[in-house]
């Protein structure tokens, strides 16, 4: 894969949230191997789309909550975040983003599944350089555009 990564795929500015970095679409060269360990870990077949997310020289992520459609093609309230390198401070916030829930630092080879359109989240790199593999868990219960009756709890669904 690495050299799918060095030849083959096309980097993008990420968000205006994370300055500097870059991600990319590898749904098409992923291993499925890869696609099926992942489902297998968290209990659900996992939408198609699959990213690379590479901070550079980006060191932080603001407080925002993600919008299921708009950064990307799916409908998923949840996000598989897999980190492949560096040291990761993930901080989950109140809704009035001033009184902290929840820390959680991912190191290389551990996932999170963050429920990203519902909460407020920002993050800091600890070490070396944050490069991860994004996946969305399909759970068709609860995925959707619309706005949500109430706060989805992660453990309840994966």
């Amino acid at each position: 894969m690495q050299e799918h990564i060095d030849n083959d795929v096309l980097w993008a500015p990420a968000t205006s949230r994370t300055p500097g970095a870059v991600w990319c679409d590898i749904s098409g060269i992923l291993d499925p191997t890869v696609r099926q360990q992942l489902s297998d870990c968290v209990g659900r077949s996992l939408h198609s789309t699959f990213w690379l997310c590479d901070y550079r020289d980006c060191t932080d992520l603001e407080i925002h909550r993600d919008n299921p459609g708009n950064e990307y093609t799916i409908d998923s309230r949840f996000t598989i975040i897999m980190m492949l390198d560096g040291v990761f401070e993930m901080t989950i916030w109140s809704d009035n983003q001033k009184n902290v829930i929840d820390k959680a630092v991912i190191r290389p080879g551990e996932f999170i599944i963050l429920n990203n359109s519902q909460y407020y989240h920002s993050g800091k790199v600890l070490s070396g350089n944050k490069l991860t593999l994004h996946a969305y868990p399909v759970i068709p219960e609860i995925d959707g555009k619309s706005p949500a009756p109430l706060k989805y709890d992660v453990e309840k669904y994966v």
